[in-house]
C-alpha cells in the first residue's frame, strides 16, 4: 500500500504544479500583453467621470452649498487622479493601431488636471480669470471629447 500513497502524493504534486504554472503563464501573458481597446475604455470612463465630479463641485461651490476645505481637497485628490490616469496612458504598451487614441486620451487627462489642479489652491480672484472661469470654460470642451471618444470605443 505504501507504493501506491507515493505515487498518489507524486502525481498530486505534479497535477499542482501544472495547475500553477498554467496560472502563472496567464498572469504573464496578460500583464505582458498590450493595452487593448477595453482598457482605452475604463481609462476614458474614469476621466469623465472625473470631469464631471469637478463640474459638479464647481457648479455646488457656486450656490454656496460647499465648504472650502472640502471643495479644495476634493479637487485635489481629482487632480491627482487625472494626472495619475494621462501617466498611465502615455506609459501604457499598446497595440499599434491604438496609439493615436491613447495620446488623445493622456493628452486630455493632462489638460484637465492642469486646469482642475489651480483651484486646489484656494482663491484666486484677483486674477482677470479665475482658475473656476477658466476650468468652467475648458472643462465642458474636454468632457466632450471624452464623451465622443468613450463612444468611437463603444462601437
Amino acid at each position: 500500500m505504501k507504493p501506491a500513497r507515493q505515487r498518489s502524493r507524486v502525481l498530486q504534486i505534479l497535477v499542482l504544479l501544472m495547475v500553477l504554472l498554467a496560472v502563472g503563464f496567464g498572469v504573464v501573458r496578460a500583464l505582458l500583453a498590450p493595452a487593448d481597446e477595453k482598457v482605452l475604455q475604463e481609462h476614458v470612463g474614469d476621466l469623465r467621470s472625473a470631469v464631471t465630479e469637478v463640474q459638479v463641485l464647481l457648479h455646488e461651490d457656486q450656490t454656496g452649498h460647499l465648504s472650502s476645505p472640502f471643495r479644495r481637497t476634493e479637487l485635489h485628490l481629482l487632480a491627482e487622479d487625472m494626472t495619475k490616469t494621462g501617466e498611465s496612458l502615455q506609459k501604457a504598451k499598446v497595440k499599434p493601431e491604438l496609439v493615436s487614441r491613447f495620446q488623445d486620451a493622456a493628452a486630455l487627462a493632462k489638460a484637465a488636471a492642469s486646469v482642475v489642479a489651480p483651484l486646489s489652491n484656494g482663491a484666486d480672484t484677483s486674477r482677470v480669470f479665475s482658475s473656476a472661469m477658466v476650468a468652467q470654460g475648458v472643462l465642458p470642451g474636454i468632457r466632450s471629447r471624452l464623451v465622443a471618444l468613450e463612444s468611437e470605443l463603444q462601437k
